[in-house]
């Protein structure tokens, strides 16, 4: 019994820090288009550093 709770946790602890990954991936790249929309010269400014 206590062997099949220990895998059920891992698997929900698996999913979730999956879940947790995705929304932070997620609110990331958000945040990264919305300063792009409001400053665009920045955003150029680093593409250009890309480049280098």
């Amino acid at each position: 019994m206590a062997l099949n709770l220990t895998l059920l946790s891992d698997s929900l602890l698996s999913d979730l820090s999956t879940a947790v990954c995705h929304y932070i991936f997620v609110i990331t790249v958000w945040i990264h288009e919305s300063l792009m929309r409001e400053n665009p010269t920045m955003a150029g400014r680093r593409a250009d550093m890309r480049k280098e």
